[in-house]
């Protein structure tokens, strides 16, 4: 029916239809917290598995070189492997979906500051950064619960940010 042919009938507008489009919704930073939980998450993760491949290789180590294994060769490639991993770690999942375990766990996301996925530049960026956000008692990760946006210092360096999904 045409609400034009009653007279004296009240007349609505549509009411506004929800959309699902991002750029009809502003984006929702990810917090202090729920960011350190996800950190954490991952670093438990990173630790797990660290203890898993460092005992596994120490084994092998000594099973290969028999029992006159250099104990400083075997430490110096544990260590060389401990700084490797989780900076190949954060590297991989951020460029890869934004999301390493942890932050998945928390419903939070890594992009660039324009909303689109990280790509593998930033992602490298962003765990260099997080070199200089760990200097200086970890200001640069307490910086995002003082930022606008929750932005860390690694993520002002990678120009990215962490948004609530």
């Amino acid at each position: 029916m045409n609400n034009q042919s009653f007279s004296g009938a009240i007349t609505f507008d549509a009411a506004p239809q929800p959309t699902d489009s991002p750029a009809a919704c502003p984006p929702v930073y990810a917090g202090f917290v729920r960011r350190a939980i996800a950190f954490f998450i991952d670093q438990l993760v990173i630790l797990f598995f660290l203890y898993l491949t460092g005992w596994g290789a120490f084994s092998l180590n000594r099973i290969l070189q028999g029992p006159d294994a250099s104990p400083l060769r075997i430490t110096l490639g544990l260590m060389l492997f401990c700084v490797a991993f989780p900076f190949t770690y954060f590297v991989y999942f951020h460029a890869n979906g934004g999301q390493t375990p942890g932050k998945k766990a928390l419903g939070i996301k890594v992009v660039e500051q324009s909303g689109a996925e990280a790509n593998w530049g930033q992602a490298l960026l962003r765990s260099v950064g997080y070199i200089f956000s760990s200097m200086f008692f970890m200001l640069g990760f307490w910086w995002s619960a003082f930022d606008r946006r929750s932005q860390a210092l690694h993520d002002k360096i990678a120009g990215t940010v962490v948004l609530e999904i």
